[in-house]
């Protein structure tokens, strides 16, 4: 790496010469990946809605903007505009921008951002066709900073918290093969630590050479969240949904996680005041009914999480219309926390996600999370529902003891305990984790395609399951959690209306998402496109091959459609015939705790 040009944080120099262009057009994405046809011909996942925007994108796009403003672009014409790879009408767009800004006297800057493993491949690829239109390309996220702290610094530099994990010592190679590309830059770390982000820009601007490999940083102190969604980002998702990071880093030492790798062990948080005005110039922004997501690991752990619920719940008092969902650990309403929970609800938590990961207290033990414990998910489920929070969360599908038998009895138990909704993961060896670096140094057999890292397909061996059997046994899961039985004793367990429908939508969601998209929900969108032109580089495939294979896809998409529009029908039915029965039995009253209004069920 030494005969690398590099840029430290905080190094950037102020250019006092004139610039050679007239205008500098920033064009950030936030990638897709490609699907899993199992044909050896792939197409970029695009949806006409998305799911969840990128905190990341929105984030950068501020940066930049306050970057540019400043006074040594003065004199310039700038220009940014961010895409989300995922949704068609972005892709068109950014295609178009591409084209548009071929003009002689305009630097043209294309950053890839947020980019997650099973992201590097379009990332790639997409970086190919903005150079060929003369774009400096810039490429950062999770993948880049995890990866290159597991696999070039060691995870015992980064977290010392684990002493002894081993350390190749080397840049990871599809990290390295960029960095050898010209107007390519890699950057690591925070774009916003030290003015790294700045310094790429100006140097640019004034006709410096780019450095190709960026050692950013964490920034040590967050500032505040940036500029707010546009109401045609927000209505390019299927629901409207904000999201926002009020913390970065987590406490814990899960050894499937990058996170840590990613974000550190140090809690960084916002300002709460800054992030309360955000969502109070979000809401004013887009004057409908909002969904907050706070996109953190564990918010629970925000030293100042009583202050900005509590500022939050003030919004609400003031007539602010909005939702929120958060992550948080299953500790998170015992010892000094205890209260967060009612606390999240005045603010308007509707949902609150988990990482249960396994039912096994032995795959928790070996997989390094030791602090969850079983026994008691049942009973923070039940305070959840107390509150009118929908206790959802994530769960790993092939841990260490796992076998076929073992996870659909698992997932069952999981139902049983009063989770509402499940989030189902292939375990996967994910670079910038533990697991990784040791099946790395090991020699385990892992899949040497990243797009096979989205925790949708198998991607490495297991000692307990072939490959087909893995994988066999994640469609199993999803059908047992999902099965008419459960989703109707879910639904009769929440007592608001409005929550009952909102689950039995998204039921209908990662079951539509899972047997017709065959990709995870957090992947999938509304309404799937799949252009001749955006299909992965490398296979064999002509148009009329297509056509064919798209009358197919859509004969397939109206007979599921008609299928699940069925079990939506009757699952509701029965579900709604449960709650009349109890309430028959048990006044209304008793079915939510005093003076909340919103776990009450409305009169009929």
């Amino acid at each position: 790496m030494s005969d690398l040009p590099s840029l430290q944080a905080g190094r950037g120099r102020e250019h006092s010469g004139t610039s050679s262009y007239r205008r500098i057009v920033v064009l950030l994405v936030h990638p897709s990946n490609y699907d899993h046809p199992g044909r050896g011909v792939s197409f970029v996942q695009t949806y006409a809605r998305g799911v969840i925007p990128s905190n990341s994108l929105r984030v950068l796009r501020s940066l930049t903007e306050e970057v540019l403003a400043e006074a040594a672009f003065a004199g310039v014409e700038r220009e940014v505009h961010a895409f989300e790879d995922g949704i068609r009408s972005d892709q068109r767009r950014f295609n178009r921008a591409l084209l548009r800004s071929r003009e002689e006297g305009t630097l043209l800057v294309v950053g890839l951002v947020g980019v997650q493993t099973n992201q590097f491949p379009r990332s790639c690829d997409l970086i190919e066709r903005a150079r060929a239109h003369g774009a400096h390309c810039v490429i950062g996220g999770p993948h880049v900073t995890a990866a290159v702290n597991t696999m070039l610094h060691g995870i015992s530099t980064v977290d010392p918290m684990r002493p002894g994990v081993a350390c190749p010592g080397v840049m990871p190679p599809e990290i390295q093969r960029l960095i050898e590309t010209p107007e390519v830059t890699v950057f690591h770390g925070d774009a916003d630590s030290g003015g790294a982000w700045r310094a790429v820009l100006s140097g640019l601007l004034h006709g410096e050479q780019a450095p190709r490999y960026i050692e950013a940083g964490l920034a040590e102190e967050l500032g505040g969240p940036g500029g707010v969604y546009s109401a045609r980002e927000l209505d390019a998702f299927a629901t409207p949904v904000a999201a926002v990071d009020t913390e970065r880093g987590c406490p814990f030492k899960c050894k499937f996680c990058a996170a840590i790798q990613a974000h550190g062990r140090t809690i960084r948080s916002r300002p709460v005041g800054e992030v309360v005005q955000w969502v109070r110039r979000q809401c004013d922004s887009y004057g409908k009914l909002l969904t907050v997501l706070f996109a953190s690991d564990n918010l629970a752990r925000n030293p100042h999480w009583r202050e900005l619920l509590a500022g939050l719940r003030r919004l609400r008092e003031e007539g602010y219309r909005f939702k929120i969902w958060a992550e948080a650990d299953v500790r998170c309403d015992d010892g000094p926390n205890a209260g967060f929970l009612e606390e999240y609800a005045k603010a308007g938590g509707e949902g609150l996600f988990f990482g249960i990961e396994s039912m096994n207290p032995e795959n928790l033990t070996s997989a390094g999370k030791a602090q969850n414990n079983v026994s008691h998910l049942a009973g923070l489920f039940e305070r959840c529902r107390r509150y009118g929070i929908a206790p959802e969360g994530g769960y790993i599908i092939g841990m260490a003891n796992d076998t076929v038998e073992s996870i659909k009895a698992d997932v069952q138990r999981l139902a049983d305990a009063g989770m509402a909704r499940a989030w189902f993961f292939i375990r996967t060896m994910l670079p910038g984790s533990q697991d990784w670096v040791e099946a790395y140094t090991s020699g385990y057999p892992m899949s040497a395609d990243l797009n096979e890292y989205d925790s949708s397909v198998v991607s490495c061996a297991h000692d307990r399951m072939e490959p087909a059997e893995w994988q066999g046994a994640y469609d199993v899961a999803v059908r047992t959690f999902y099965s008419g039985r459960n989703m109707v004793k879910i639904l009769a367990r929440h007592a608001p209306f409005r929550q009952r429908w909102r689950l039995a939508k998204s039921f209908i969601w990662y079951r539509w998402s899972h047997f017709a998209e065959r990709t995870h929900p957090m992947i999938a969108g509304l309404y799937r496109h799949r252009p001749f032109s955006e299909r992965r580089p490398g296979a064999a495939y002509g148009r009329i091959h297509h056509c064919w294979s798209e009358v197919v896809r859509h004969a397939r998409y109206l007979l599921l459609a008609v299928r699940e529009l069925a079990i939506l029908g009757r699952t509701v039915g029965e579900s709604e015939l449960r709650v009349a029965l109890r309430r028959q039995r048990r006044p209304a009253a008793e079915e939510s705790p005093a003076g909340d209004s919103r776990t009450r069920e409305p009169s009929a």
